[in-house]
């Protein structure tokens, strides 16, 4: 019988005995062997990140932090950080209309604007949309039973990174 190789990570902070590691080493899930135990942090210089495509005004309002929010009709489970990536597509008279009443300031299409942690994902209904600023409500699809994700936490990339966009949260491995 063939084993895929995998290696359990295990964070420092947690204490194991002896006895424990050599059953977690005895373990076959399937047709996975561990093979190994490591303590700490694993880290490497590649990272897989979550990336939303975002129409180019919107991605920099929230890379901005002129808005919080970015509204889609789809819901997600993911919690973490995410790559905020500018959408190919120019901006339409609206919206460069929009970003001068909002003092959004545009950079390069294509490019991941910002990384930000996304902490909720909130069905929207009539009072929580009525408890938004109205500048975040003209900046985002503000309909029940739309849903609003919080973005929070926002840094800038060290350097330029330049994606081909994709719809819906995808994922590409990065090196930050």
């Amino acid at each position: 019988m063939k084993y895929a190789f995998s290696f359990l990570s295990i964070n420092a902070k947690k204490s194991l005995t002896d006895g424990v590691i050599t059953e977690i080493m005895k373990r076959k899930v399937s047709r996975l062997k561990i093979t190994g135990v490591f303590f700490g942090q694993c880290e490497r210089s590649n990272d897989i990140m979550r990336v939303l495509t975002i129409w180019h005004l919107y991605a920099q309002a929230l890379a901005s932090g002129i808005k919080i929010y970015e509204t889609r009709t789809w819901k997600t489970k993911y919690r973490g950080p995410v790559a905020i990536h500018t959408s190919a597509r120019p901006m339409t008279a609206e919206d460069k209309v929009l970003a001068q009443e909002f003092g959004v300031k545009g950079i390069k299409t294509g490019y991941v604007a910002a990384i930000a942690d996304l902490t909720e994902c909130i069905l929207m209904d009539e009072d929580f949309i009525t408890e938004q600023t109205e500048q975040e409500r003209r900046l985002g699809n503000w309909q029940s039973g739309n849903y609003a994700w919080k973005f929070e936490n926002f840094r800038k990339p060290e350097r330029d990174i330049y994606l081909s966009g994709r719809q819906g949260l995808w994922t590409v491995d990065l090196d930050l």
